[in-house]
């Protein structure tokens, strides 16, 4: 009684999402024992039970006092029908985190838990035995974190213990070669694994070879993000090799990594000759060399490519067969966009299963900045080289992503 949070629950009992973010415990920034009573945690934590329809509870940037921490920790095990956890740039006392995630474990229907940029490389060591006590966990975010090679190796150990996980985003978390040789043998382990996303990493060719030594064993996987690396073309060639063997894969990002436009043929083509394929992320990588991108276009010319239309976007895309791949306009100098793909650090980690910014996608959603320009006329040299089906052809875009799925242009 007292609390503005309690009191603005009893209300909407039927609630199915709280979000409390940003909240500043008056407890971690003023001392003395007055300031602790205006905690909002505790009227919370007591409406929490009474909320028997809430499934989601997002605390996101806030920072609460561990006696607060105290009293939600008692009351999670009893909101039965919690299912996502949202901490996502929470600010938690060390043991305060681990009580937390010990509570969460004893909620039997979480499935969701958002991490990022908790600073979980402080409980790099407490963190991985404490993942697989939650049963349900289809879809975990740890991304900017930092957990380095160190984290990567001690989640090795975990993870193939967490039989329901879905979606796993690593991204921008320094892992580096030593990290991805690490955690890909785990990414094989995990029956249910159907996106991965390990963007913004710093791996190079070994961390490209450990991840392709990994695929054929992920017979779940349906989207792989790589965007951000530097594996560069032999890294291409290792993830290329390795693609067929994966029959659910839909979508792959490679988007800057330095990839020069000669490493595109054989990775478009293997992925034209996969059923399920239909994305295939290629912009911002080296398309300099000239000589390079004729020989990339006479591909596409000899694949019979042909451009689609979207208002919205601002990239170029190919459609060969089934396969929306997207490259830079016209392979070389690019406008500016609003990327996110697989890119953890640019958009919302884990796409269809909530958080801020919630948008129900599963993979990229790509919108250009300038959509002036959308209907201007395709310059000659953009165009596929004599070969091409001619009449189809449009002015470039971007096919728009709609619930995970790429839809072609009419």
């Amino acid at each position: 009684p007292g609390s503005p949070v309690e009191r603005l629950l009893a209300r909407f009992t039927g609630v199915e999402r709280v979000a409390v973010c940003s909240m500043r415990c008056p407890g971690r920034v003023y001392a003395g024992p007055a300031s602790r009573h205006a905690c909002p945690l505790p009227g919370l934590a007591s409406a929490l039970p009474r909320c028997d329809r809430l499934t989601g509870l997002d605390l996101s940037r806030s920072c609460p006092c561990e006696s607060g921490l105290v009293h939600l920790c008692a009351a999670l095990p009893r909101a039965p029908a919690l299912r996502d956890m949202c901490l996502n740039q929470a600010r938690l006392p060390s043991d305060g985190a681990i009580a937390l995630l010990s509570a969460i474990g004893a909620c039997p229907l979480v499935d969701t838990l958002q991490l990022s940029m908790t600073r979980a490389h402080e409980l790099s060591h407490a963190l991985p035995p404490l993942l697989p006590r939650i049963a349900s966990l289809a879809a975990l975010d740890l991304s900017l974190n930092g957990l380095g090679p160190e984290g990567a190796a001690l989640l090795r150990v975990s993870l193939p213990l967490c039989r329901n996980l879905e979606v796993l985003n690593l991204s921008s978390n320094a892992l580096r070669d030593e990290g991805a040789a690490a955690i890909a043998p785990a990414l094989a382990s995990c029956p249910k694994l159907s996106l991965v996303n390990l963007s913004s990493n710093s791996m190079g060719t070994g961390a490209a070879l450990a991840i392709a030594t990994s695929l054929p064993a992920c017979a779940s996987l349906e989207a792989l993000w790589l965007g951000m690396n530097r594996i560069g073309e032999r890294g291409c060639q290792h993830i290329a090799a390795a693609l067929t063997s994966c029959s659910k894969l839909r979508e792959v990002d490679l988007s800057c990594n330095g990839l020069p436009a000669s490493a595109f043929a054989h990775l478009v083509a293997q992925c034209v000759r996969m059923r399920v394929m239909r994305f295939l992320d290629l912009r911002f990588n080296d398309a300099s060399n000239s000589d390079a991108n004729e020989a990339f276009r006479q591909h596409l010319a000899v694949q019979r490519a042909t451009p689609g239309r979207v208002a919205e976007c601002a990239h170029r895309i190919w459609m060969l067969q089934r396969v929306a791949l997207v490259v830079d306009r016209p392979l070389g100098p690019h406008r500016g966009v609003k990327h996110g793909g697989g890119h953890g650090a640019q958009q919302n980690p884990m796409g269809a299963f909530g958080g801020e910014g919630m948008d129900g996608t599963l993979g990229p959603s790509f919108r250009g900045d300038d959509h002036r320009d959308a209907d201007a006329a395709t310059s000659e040299d953009e165009l596929p080289s004599e070969g091409a089906d001619s009449e189809g052809i449009l002015e470039g875009a971007m096919a728009a992503v709609v619930a995970g799925h790429i839809q072609p242009p009419d």
